[in-house]
């Protein structure tokens, strides 16, 4: 870099310094006023809806989340039971065969007309695209 670049640069630099330093005066002015905040009430208010969530959903550590944990791991069991005895009943899923056949059968083209089909469709695309 050159040096008028650098200057520069140190400019820039020293001028995000400053602004930095206002906004942290500003930062503590506002930690101020959110703590003289914090005494009114609407947050007496929201600090009552915080503390009815916490009842119902649980904070982190509490027996509610264990309830749910557990729960959750009985509901897993019993699903995996029974999958688990599917697969050893021997059952296995019809099948069904290749259903883009049966589709070609259901409406059958010649390959022209696939070709006129996919081409129209192409065109149809591009002119959406642009």
């Amino acid at each position: 870099m050159s040096r008028e670049r650098l200057t520069a640069r140190q400019a820039e630099i020293l001028k995000a310094l400053d602004t930095l330093k206002k906004l942290a005066v500003n930062d503590a002015d506002i930690a101020d006023e959110a703590a003289a905040a914090q005494s009114d009430e609407v947050s007496a208010e929201a600090d009552a809806i915080e503390q009815n969530d916490a009842a119902v959903t649980g904070e982190g550590g509490t027996d509610v989340d264990a309830d749910l944990a557990s729960k959750a791991d009985a509901i897993t069991k019993a699903e995996h039971e029974v999958v688990t005895q599917s697969l050893t009943t021997g059952w296995t899923p019809k099948d069904e065969g290749d259903q883009n056949a049966k589709a070609n059968a259901n409406w059958p083209l010649t390959d022209a007309e696939r070709q006129q089909v996919a081409n129209s469709l192409l065109k149809l695309a591009k002119e959406l695209l642009s």
